[in-house]
């Protein structure tokens, strides 16, 4: 607002050049720098007959503001002085004011030619037909200019042009700069991607679609959706990357069954030396999204014969009803990693 209220104080000090006699074409224009859609709604100059107005009797002139944006009305007299003002739509309600401009007041400024001026600025204003009314204290001559910016609406448009979701669970598509419209959502495939009527996308199963967003007959943007199976994976660890000296933890998938019981397949990798006889008091735990304990697996005890160099993959299964959270989470997502501890014996 402050670099627009510049750019207004400078196109009405143009238009107050007019007092000297120079000409008005393009002034406004000029005064907000090349490319300024500043312009102009309210010109006294024009008139045949320099405005006049009696001490205590209320003087007015009407103008048309073509949207909405912000206002700046200039008020140019010989000197400094009292009076009242308001601002009413066509239909008589007031929508600015009454207000009292003193002459002590910081609004005047000196305008060229001598004279002054006084700047009534209004935020916001909306599109339609106003009244701007004075009285003045003291008879006098007068001059309004008033300089207006149309507020840039921008258009409706998506948050993202992409979303990947888990089977299973929810995301939204967003619409930016909605300003209050209704919006339609259709996906290309419902049976991988539903959406509803607020843009909330589930997804079905594995596969692809594509949401189309529509504000009535206008397409607003389409969004590509791809569903991803409910399960944490990385790649299994390499024998060369592990670390040498020890044995090596690597929890490289989990999933849950048809059943809902949590299936964990730990990598576990020799490098220590000798062979690993058997592995003691061994857990794995998972977290969800939130970092949130999902459920522990525990073992106490178990023959492994591990050889040095050698690589094997422990299955672990937490049944559903010794889970921590039961309902179903989203294990693509999960905060952290699943963290595993444990000993191992080993061979003389």
């Amino acid at each position: 607002m402050k670099s627009f209220l510049k750019k207004a104080a400078a196109a009405l000090l143009v238009l107050a050049l007019c007092l000297t006699g120079m000409p008005i074409q393009n002034q406004v224009a000029k005064a907000a720098d090349s490319g300024s859609n500043v312009v102009s709604v309210l010109d006294t100059t024009k008139e045949s007959v320099t405005p006049s107005a009696t001490a205590g009797q209320p003087v007015s002139r009407t103008f048309t503001l073509p949207s909405n944006g912000n206002l700046s009305i200039g008020v140019l007299t010989a000197a400094k002085c009292n009076f009242t003002y308001s601002i009413a739509r066509s239909n008589g309600t007031v929508v600015f004011g009454p207000k009292n401009a003193m002459a002590t007041d910081t609004s005047w400024d000196f305008a060229q030619g001598g004279t002054t001026i006084y700047y009534i600025n209004i935020v916001d204003a909306t599109t339609g037909t106003y009244q701007i009314s004075l009285t003045f204290a003291e008879s006098q001559q007068f001059h309004l200019l008033g300089a207006f910016q149309p507020v840039q609406t921008a258009k409706p448009s998506l948050d993202t042009k992409s979303i990947i979701v888990t089977k299973g669970f929810k995301d939204k598509v967003n619409v930016l700069n909605a300003g209050g419209a209704k919006f339609t959502y259709v996906s290309s495939n419902p049976k991988t991607v539903s959406v509803d009527a607020s843009g909330n996308v589930t997804g079905k199963k594995k596969g692809t679609a594509t949401v189309t967003v529509k504000d009535g007959s206008t397409v607003v943007g389409t969004c590509k959706v791809t569903v991803k199976d409910n399960v944490y994976s990385v790649g299994k660890l390499a024998i060369g990357k592990a670390t040498p000296r020890q044995v090596t933890s690597n929890t490289y998938h989990v999933s849950y069954d048809k059943k809902g019981n949590l299936i964990i397949k730990v990598r576990l990798i020799n490098r220590f030396g000798r062979v690993a006889k058997q592995l003691k008091n061994f857990k794995v735990t998972v977290w969800n999204e939130k970092g949130k304990k999902i459920g522990i697996y525990s073992l106490k005890k178990k023959t492994i014969n591990l050889k040095n160099g050698k690589a094997k993959t422990l299955t672990c299964k937490i049944k559903k009803s010794k889970l921590k959270i039961k309902k179903v989470q989203d294990l693509r997502n999960m905060a952290k990693s699943p963290s595993s501890s444990g000993k191992f014996m080993w061979s003389r």
